[in-house]
């Protein structure tokens, strides 16, 4: 995820980002595995796309599958949060270490947004990555950004303050 394209060569060259695919691809595969373990016939048959939102670009992969007769579509969803885009990985490791090391609790922050049927047998849900709390005259908006191997701080920082950006011009 970067910072909207300015020629067809960035688009490319985001598509094409060692870094920015290993990322994806951790969560691409981490909710396949975990939609399989619960019994969900899942695939993806695209490789990964752009999506612009707001003023940041992300890779998108989207998966498809068909949810076994006793579970329900929020129940499955809730087997998949928090993904690695949010809680890391490996999990196990990741989960306990994040209130240590963050200044702050995330409370709410992130999920999934997205419908579910009335009937609860579906559904379409995104990964979450940018949230807003607000209360009275209050806002805090938080966003992070995937840190990986070949990560270059410096642009981590500056797709965070790109993810940011795009809440405060919703609310102000």
């Amino acid at each position: 995820m970067n910072q909207p394209p300015k020629t067809p060569a960035w688009l490319k060259a985001l598509l094409t980002s060692d870094k920015d695919l290993r990322e994806h691809s951790a969560v691409t595969a981490s909710i396949l595995r975990r939609l399989r373990m619960v019994g969900v016939l899942a695939a993806t048959s695209r490789n990964a796309e752009l999506l612009r939102l707001g003023n940041v670009m992300h890779l998108r992969t989207p998966i498809e599958g068909t949810m076994p007769i006793d579970r329900r579509f929020l129940e499955v969803a809730g087997e998949l949060h928090p993904t690695p885009a949010v809680g890391g990985k490996p999990r196990a490791m990741a989960l306990p270490f994040i209130p240590g090391f963050e200044p702050h609790q995330r409370g709410l922050y992130t999920g999934a947004v997205g419908w579910v049927r009335s009937d609860g047998a579906s559904g379409k849900l995104f990964v979450a990555l940018r949230c807003a709390r607000l209360k009275g005259s209050e806002a805090r908006a938080f966003a992070g950004a995937g840190i990986v191997a070949g990560s270059n701080p410096e642009a981590e920082s500056t797709e965070t303050e790109m993810k940011l950006r795009t809440i405060l011009e919703a609310l102000f």
